[in-house]
């Protein structure tokens, strides 16, 4: 299965290069496929528009209904944002100060460690 895949796909890789396959396919798109559409959407315009039309105030009155809610929502989302915003900063402050602490908490118990053993010896 994966030779026949390969092969359409060569052969609709090089029939698209080809400039006689691309000028007859620009010629029936022209001629044939865009006059269909066009023809098909002068048809159902008047349908789709007496559609919206009749569904306008619905969508307008569902919009006002739901518009305070969308706008706490939004609110709620920004005030989220802004405080794990402000987390990840303080994480990123801790980290970064506590980086030399760090460094000379595990450097005293090497020096204890050899204190120790000079103590031994």
């Amino acid at each position: 299965m994966p030779f026949l895949k390969r092969f359409v796909r060569e052969v609709a890789r090089r029939a698209a290069q080809d400039p006689r396959v691309r000028d007859t396919a620009r010629k029936v798109f022209e001629n044939e496929i865009k006059p269909r559409a066009k023809t098909a959407w002068e048809k159902a315009k008047p349908e789709v528009e007496a559609a919206w039309e009749k569904a306008k105030p619905e969508v307008e009155a569902a919009w006002e209904k739901a518009k305070p809610e969308v706008e706490a929502a939004k609110h709620r989302a920004l005030s989220k944002a802004a405080d794990l915003a402000d987390r990840v900063k303080r994480g990123i402050e801790e980290s970064e100060a506590a980086k030399p602490d760090q460094s000379a908490e595990s450097e005293a118990p090497k020096s204890d460690q050899s204190a120790e053993d000079r103590d031994q010896k």
